[in-house]
């Protein structure tokens, strides 16, 4: 009976250390996701500073192919390959 008591307390104690194991590896893997997001956080809080500046709005504008008012723009594209001949059967 003393045995059956210590097996069940222990395997109680085993089951408590497996969980708490788990969380805690959860925890780890939490802060990691929050400082990824704090990192990305930062970086769009950079960018809003960038933008709030007239240059840096102009900069963005003219990375989406914007031009100011009076501007001549030049689009420069490849010229396409030759179809190369289909052989004659």
């Amino acid at each position: 009976m003393l045995l059956a008591f210590a097996v069940w307390v222990g395997s109680g104690f085993a089951s408590k250390l497996y969980l708490a194991y788990r969380l805690n590896a959860e925890v780890k893997q939490l802060q990691r996701d929050n400082q990824g997001i704090s990192d990305a956080n930062r970086g769009y809080a950079e960018q809003l500073r960038g933008l709030s500046d007239p240059a840096g709005e102009e900069e963005v504008l003219r990375q989406h192919n914007y031009s100011q008012p009076g501007e001549t723009v030049y689009v420069i594209v490849r010229p396409s390959p030759s179809p190369s001949p289909s052989p004659h059967r």
